[in-house]
């Protein structure tokens, strides 16, 4: 949905500014999403890398592996 990928890249330098980076990683996945529901997937999978390596990077190990699985998901289609 349009709406919702607007409001997520909107929120994505503001969580940048407030050097929140769960948040930006949050936003990256759901910006992710948003691609791939649009059948994007080269953009999709790209925002997922980016927030998969911000979810590693803060040890935040349940996110970062909901996306591992959705980048996997991604390969094996």
């Amino acid at each position: 949905d349009r709406d919702v990928t607007g409001v997520q890249t909107c929120a994505l330098p503001i969580y940048r500014e407030l050097n929140k980076p769960d948040g930006q990683a949050l936003a990256l996945e759901g910006i992710g999403e948003c691609h791939l529901i649009a059948d994007e997937t080269k953009p999709g999978a790209a925002r997922l890398r980016q927030a998969l390596e911000i979810f590693q990077r803060l040890g935040m190990s349940p996110d970062a592996e909901r996306v591992r699985t959705r980048l996997a998901d991604l390969t094996s289609a």
